[in-house]
Order: structure tokens, then C-alpha cells, then sequence
């Protein structure tokens, strides 16, 4: 295989790897659309928040506390951990409405996405 054959076929698996992300991206809901709370695994869960400076690291170690593997070293903007009765939140020492209500909504339906 030629050089320029290797290249093309790394800048096709570029393009290709940027499209299924931007796909997935795009699965994810906008902070204005609406969902039914009829989904809800639960409608009542007492709430423990944390914040942390360094993000990723609070919810790894947060994670792999709770044996649930960690997250890898991806970047983390916020998380959450719930069970049937109790719902961690951990986000950023600054955060927004959305970073917040975004896990809270993890508290009340699970893994909606």
C-alpha cells in the first residue's frame, strides 16, 4: 500500500469518526425539549450534591468507589450516581441550570441516554 493510499484512509476515518460523533451529539436532548416524567423510574430519591474542581477525577474516583469501573479518564462535565433510594450529583464548583438539571434528571429516570 502506497503513501498516499494510507492517507486517504486515515482522512476517511477521520471524517467517518467525526460524523458518528456529531450523530451522537445530536441524540443528545436540548435543554428545552420536553420528555414525560411518566418515565420516571422513581419520584422521590433524596439528593447528596458535591462539587469539585477537578471534575473528571471527583467522578472517577466516585465511580470506581461505587465498583462501577470509572469513566476512563473521558472528560466529565458532571455525573451521577443513583440507586433506589439516594442520588449523587457532582458537578463543577461553577456550574448552570443545565450541567444541574441535566443530572437530576439521571436521579429520576436512570440512564435516559
Amino acid at each position: 500500500m502506497n503513501i498516499l493510499s494510507r492517507n486517504f484512509i486515515l482522512l476517511f476515518a477521520v471524517i467517518a469518526l467525526g460524523l458518528i460523533t456529531n450523530a451522537f451529539a445530536a441524540l443528545e436532548k436540548n435543554a428545552y425539549e420536553k420528555y414525560s416524567m411518566k418515565n420516571n423510574v422513581t419520584n422521590k430519591t433524596t439528593v447528596i450534591l458535591k462539587y469539585a474542581d477537578n471534575l473528571t477525577k471527583a467522578c472517577e474516583q466516585e465511580s470506581l468507589k461505587r465498583g462501577n469501573g470509572g469513566f476512563k479518564g473521558k472528560p466529565m462535565e458532571a455525573c451521577s450516581f443513583y440507586d433506589s433510594s439516594s442520588c449523587m450529583i457532582i458537578v463543577p464548583t461553577m456550574t448552570n441550570n443545565d450541567m444541574l438539571g441535566h443530572e437530576l434528571h439521571h436521579c429520576l429516570s436512570g440512564n435516559f441516554h
